[in-house]
């Protein structure tokens, strides 16, 4: 066994404080978010009951479920 040097590469890591404004946005959107989930999970429980899931409701589904998705991977 030989033991070879190993070259590290570290850079110092940064933190930079979360502004309040930053925070505050978080929660709006987190809470638009969970009202948006709320609708959407009566409107298809509710059409289940009733008359039945048409075209319309996927495209709600599908675009609540590329939203949350999509709006997952911008923030971080």
């Amino acid at each position: 066994m030989s033991a070879e040097a190993v070259e590290v590469i570290s850079t110092p890591q940064v933190y930079m404080p979360i502004l309040g404004y930053v925070k505050a946005e978080l929660v709006i959107n987190c809470l638009i978010v969970l009202l948006v989930l709320i609708v959407v999970t009566l409107r298809v429980i509710g059409r289940l009951m009733g008359p039945g899931l048409g075209w319309d409701d996927g495209f709600v589904i599908f675009a609540t479920v590329g939203d949350l998705s999509l709006a997952e991977v911008g923030h971080y």
